[in-house]
């Protein structure tokens, strides 16, 4: 499985985050600050959106809307649907996932954009299979099979934003990832 360094290297295999060619090594540190000011500048953009969007309701989701519990997966999350807090077209999905955690394969019926501030993690999206390291944002299209795995020693925190005030999950299946990061017994 290819490994993509958001912050050194191209690749068509993630054409949704930021690529960076580098030819020469003063080149590629030009490319690697260019890269983290377009990833901050993207993320910046998000947050002002995200922002508006909340303003509109108050500007404040408290402790307790936001507070992160395990699901079935171990995964420690907490869903913030649109619809329930009077936004237009926006939801979130806040998540921490320890070494060797990752949601089943599923689908959403809207597009949605993981937010990773740092981190490795192994996606499969569509049947192509990645890896990233991050901070990046990685967007993944409607309708399409995916899911991911944090692949590093550290935990992995996922800001997840759906452009829609409703988003639904459809499980397809385990996570094959999931198996290729267990030992062979």
């Amino acid at each position: 499985m290819p490994i993509v360094d958001s912050s050194l290297g191209d690749s068509n295999l993630a054409p949704s985050h930021f690529p960076v060619s580098s030819n020469t090594s003063l080149h590629m540190t030009y490319q690697v600050r260019t890269s983290r000011r377009r990833f901050i500048a993207a993320l910046a953009g998000l947050l002002l959106v995200c922002r508006k969007a909340f303003a509109r309701n108050g500007g404040t989701l408290d402790g307790d809307s936001v507070r992160l519990e395990k699901n079935e997966d171990g995964i420690r999350l907490v869903h913030i649907n649109g619809d329930k807090h009077g936004y237009d077209s926006l939801s979130l999905i806040l998540s921490e996932l320890d070494p060797g955690q990752g949601p089943p394969l599923h689908t959403h019926e809207c597009e949605e954009l993981h937010v990773i501030y740092s981190g490795t993690v192994n996606y499969l999206v569509g049947g192509e299979r990645f890896t990233l390291a991050g901070p990046f944002v990685q967007h993944i299209p409607a309708h399409a099979p995916h899911t991911f795995v944090n692949a590093g020693g550290t935990m992995v925190k996922n800001t997840a934003i759906f452009g829609s005030k409703y988003y639904t999950v459809k499980i397809l299946g385990e996570n094959p990832l999931l198996r290729e990061l267990k030992p062979a017994g």
